[in-house]
């Protein structure tokens, strides 16, 4: 196995000897058969910094989303979810971002684990176990616009939304760039969930699981895995 030193603005072979000094220019390998092989076992290259999480309007939000998740939950059956997830159903299939309404609804709705799980396996629109959607490790290929449709709405929602309920939002975009082979983007935005509570457990789990090393399933074939391109082109 072969393991690459990857800076901002060089690559380099981790086993080399040190007196070769093998230090190429980044730019030289974005066209490369490595970096077509980054893509598809889940690591693609590119020019990211250090995320910074967009800015927050909770002032306006925080009592009602408070009110909302106190009306879910007295839903002690499974209704709860099935509302919740005919919700996320319309917001993704829109053309524009949800009303302030829906916005505060969607915040709520995940502050349950069990919607949230749910909202999350719906997003990539792949039929299987719930379970096996999460960890990218279905046959189908996701509708990758779709799912790039949902990071936006979900980054509009972490707008509404105090750092109490922004937890479950950080963390449902950390799985999208897990999918998408983007590791080091969703550790940093799992980061952010536990800087927003540090209590998080799906967070933290998750977090884990990237330090192992784990890769999305959907990025070790060509035929499934993510590739950059503009929304309403898959």
């Amino acid at each position: 196995m072969t393991v690459f030193l990857v800076g901002d603005q060089t690559v380099s072979p981790y086993d080399d000897e040190p007196s070769l000094d093998r230090v190429l220019p980044l730019s030289m390998i974005d066209s490369s058969e490595i970096n077509a092989e980054l893509v598809y076992r889940g690591s693609a290259v590119a020019r990211t910094g250090r995320i910074t999480p967009p800015a927050s309007n909770k002032e306006t939000t925080f009592d009602a989303v408070e009110a909302h998740i106190e009306l879910v939950g007295r839903c002690h059956d499974h209704s709860a979810i099935e509302k919740a997830r005919t919700l996320w159903a319309g917001i993704l299939e829109a053309k524009t971002y949800p009303n302030d309404d829906q916005v505060v609804a969607l915040i709520a709705n995940f502050q349950f684990a069990a919607i949230r799980d749910q909202l999350m396996a719906d997003i990539p629109g792949v039929h299987g176990p719930m379970e096996q959607i999460l960890l990218a490790q279905t046959p189908g290929r996701p509708q990758w616009d779709r799912v790039e449709w949902a990071q936006q709405i979900l980054l509009h929602a972490c707008t509404h939304s105090s750092t109490k309920h922004s937890a479950p939002l950080l963390t449902a975009i950390g799985y999208i760039n897990w999918w998408e082979g983007r590791g080091s983007k969703a550790h940093q935005f799992l980061e952010l969930a536990l800087e927003a509570d540090p209590g998080y457990r799906l967070a933290r789990l998750s977090d884990q699981l990237l330090s192992y090393g784990m890769l999305a399933g959907w990025n070790m074939d060509k035929n499934t895995a993510y590739r950059m391109r503009g929304l309403g082109m898959d």
